[in-house]
């Protein structure tokens, strides 16, 4: 759809482009560039425009853009290129955005950005996320002034050999149909469907299992942070909700989620499970402690491999030590390895972290019993007029061609997440209004806090091992804020700080890696919907915008993480509101109280901040419940208390998407302990019927 933009379009976009990231004088640089081999001046005069490979980067994501926002962007970008119509953005009858200067330009976009019109504020958004993620992507040059070395440099210590690659199913040069038979089907290979294959092979069952993305054996994992997002996540990493308000990140690879998460593996808190009990008993009972218990051993779930915290996440224990504020060790999945792993969310190639294809489908292949095809799409649930599925429909993408695949199961599990059930169910004909609905998605954002004499290099430690849940619980119902160590990568933390213009932001970009990044998530008590557009009817529509409620919460869980940087003996704390000014201060730490009268007088502005959707960066990594279990009936959730479609009973659903609400927690863990319980409800379902006819 790029081919819509003229030249004189292209000249518009760049524009804005050069506005975000201008050309700045080297020695405004100078200072703060990591590496000395770096010239400032080279540096300074890359504006985004001049980077290579930016404006092809820029026409790779407006493909992948969902059409309506495509749309809307294209006819803005237009609307500059014409005078009588671009005075209605720009405020001025004389000139063309394209043809002001910088000062000018500046000025038009920090309007936006500020304006009260949602639209305004919706265009800035995309377009900011849209240069600045481009900019990072393809400049290795600015990864260098950073201090980032781009891919894990500890690749050539690591041994592939001790990781067999999996024999995915061939179906030879020149098929371009294949049919299979087996016992049960599982669309999807993330946390859920990794137990459950797990399962139902030593229980004597076959299976077969169908994941969309691809396969990547540990050496094959040398990914930079872009092409780490291009393979290993939905829609390429390039995914946000329709109003703009989120972006969102889904794993779509060889094992889900569990291949790119952090490692955070947390069991589902107590008042959330009374919470889940009312909708399934069985969340209250014995049966789900040992389910929790059985995943978390068999991943080697603790704490007591953690060799040493990275920066950010001392700051979590040691400033709530001072504050006293409650705090806690996070438990990783890594099996007893010491595991100083900062780029788990590029699929983990050391394979210490135990997810589903290292643990779970690794045993179930071995049984003989499991067979994996990956680059799979199925497009549809096959069932017949008496409510029994029969199979499903799909199509295999190789290099060469595309085969068309049928499967015939006795039992089909949809475990392909939070985003993709509520699509493949809806593809296939089911009716139920839960489905899609409830959607809860743990909004995110985050405070950074500078340590200018510091080299952080937290790419070097684990990635999440500390948690604070002074804030968890602000309502009584356990919805509110915990503060988390972010991800120390920089497409993924530049996404959160605010632009005040563009000479400002080149230097953030620099100071990098003395940031300590806050990760400020809560328990939503809002919700949304997922579903697709006909155009697009196997990439997910999402319509989720953080509430006022959980807005106000990210606001106090802010504020609690800015708490935590003072103390500690942050220089600078950057708020993710644009509309509250950075806090400096050079006090010595020693000396410092969170009462003191310029902190609180700073802290005070934030109090009264505007948090709302699109005046606030918000992100997402956690999608649920958008086909939750009740066992109440068909009135109150799309799937029964044993994890069966109240519309076709031998279709199970197994993934985050059956959960009744938000799990307040990384739903890792209570994913694989729901998917282990389901699992058995379906090995047992396997004994006592055959295969359902035509």
């Amino acid at each position: 759809m790029t081919d819509r933009l003229n030249e004189n379009d292209w000249k518009t976009l760049l524009a804005i482009a050069d506005t975000f990231l201008p050309a700045v004088e080297g020695s405004s640089l100078k200072g703060l560039i990591k590496d000395s081999s770096v010239d400032a001046d080279e540096l300074g005069t890359m504006c985004a425009s001049a980077v290579p490979g930016f404006k092809e980067c820029l026409t790779k994501s407006l493909a992948l853009a969902p059409t309506a926002a495509l749309n809307q962007l294209l006819i803005a970008i237009k609307v500059l290129g014409h005078k009588p119509t671009a005075v209605v953005l720009t405020g001025s009858a004389r000139k063309l955005f394209r043809d002001m200067d910088y000062k000018e330009r500046e000025h038009v976009l920090l309007n936006w950005h500020y304006s009260v019109f949602g639209a305004l504020k919706k265009m800035f958004r995309s377009l900011h996320a849209l240069c600045s993620t481009s900019y990072i992507r393809v400049n290795p040059l600015l990864h260098k002034a950073m201090g980032h070395p781009m891919v894990e440099p500890r690749l050539e210590e690591m041994n592939f050999d001790a990781h067999p690659r999996y024999d995915i199913l061939d179906f030879g040069r020149y098929a371009t149909a294949a049919e299979i038979e087996t016992d049960v089907v599982i669309i999807g290979s993330g946390s859920g469907a990794g137990v459950v294959a797990n399962r139902l092979c030593r229980d004597g069952h076959n299976v077969l299992v169908l994941e969309k993305g691809s396969y990547y054996h540990q050496s094959e994992l040398n990914f930079n942070e872009d092409d780490a997002y291009a393979n290993l996540y939905e829609n390429s990493g390039v995914l946000q909700t329709e109003d703009n308000s989120m972006m969102v990140l889904a794993g779509a690879t060889l094992g889900g989620g569990s291949t790119v998460n952090w490692s955070a593996s947390l069991r589902t808190p107590r008042n959330v499970r009374q919470q889940w009990g009312q909708m399934a008993g069985w969340y209250e009972d014995k049966v789900y402690d040992e389910a929790m218990d059985y995943v978390m051993d068999k991943m080697g779930c603790s704490t007591e491999d953690i060799e040493e915290h990275s920066f950010s996440n001392k700051i979590i224990l040691e400033g709530s030590e001072k504050l006293k504020y409650k705090a806690a060790e996070v438990p990783q999945n890594s099996g007893g390895h010491a595991h100083n792993c900062g780029y788990c969310s590029h699929g983990c190639a050391s394979g210490e972290k135990q997810g589903a294809v290292v643990c779970w489908l690794r045993e179930a292949v071995d049984t003989g019993r499991c067979k994996v095809i990956d680059n799979t799409t199925v497009l549809n649930i096959v069932h017949n007029k008496r409510g029994h599925a029969i199979g499903v429909n799909g199509k295999v993408t190789t290099e060469s061609r595309e085969i068309s695949l049928n499967v015939r199961a006795k039992q089909v599990v949809s475990s392909c997440g939070s985003l993709q059930t509520p699509l493949l169910l809806k593809r296939s004909g089911f009716k139920n209004r839960h489905i899609g609905k409830g959607l809860k998605l743990h909004p995110v954002s985050v405070i950074f806090g500078e340590y200018p004499d510091r080299e952080l290099n937290a790419f070097e430690k684990p990635i999440m091992t500390a948690v604070c849940t002074e804030f968890d619980d602000l309502d009584g119902r356990g919805h509110g804020p915990k503060i988390e160590a972010l991800l120390h990568h920089p497409m993924l933390e530049y996404n959160f700080i605010p632009w005040r213009g563009g000479p400002g932001y080149r230097q953030d970009l620099l100071r990098y890696n003395n940031l300590a990044a806050m990760l400020i998530i809560t328990r939503d008590r809002g919700c949304g919907s997922v579903s697709y557009k006909q155009d697009k009817p196997t990439t997910p529509s999402i319509n989720y915008s953080p509430s006022k409620y959980d807005c106000q919460a990210i606001l106090e869980g802010c504020i609690g993480g800015a708490n935590l940087n003072y103390v500690q003996g942050a220089t600078r704390i950057i708020p993710p509101f644009s509309t509250v000014p950075i806090f400096e201060t050079h006090k010595p730490v020693e000396e410092r109280s969170i009462n003191d009268k310029d902190y609180q007088a700073w802290v005070n502005k934030m109090k009264h901040a505007t948090s709302e959707p699109l005046s606030t960066p918000f992100g997402s990594a956690h999608q649920m419940s958008s086909c939750r279990m009740s066992d109440r009936g068909p009135k109150y959730s799309a799937v029964d208390g044993k994890g069966r479609l109240w519309e076709c009973p031998n279709v199970f659903v197994a993934d985050a998407s059956v959960l009744p609400s938000a799990s307040g927690v990384n739903p890792m863990i209570s994913t694989m302990a729901s998917a282990h319980v389901i699992a058995g409800n379906i090995s047992a379902a396997l004994t006592k019927k055959t295969s359902p006819k035509l």
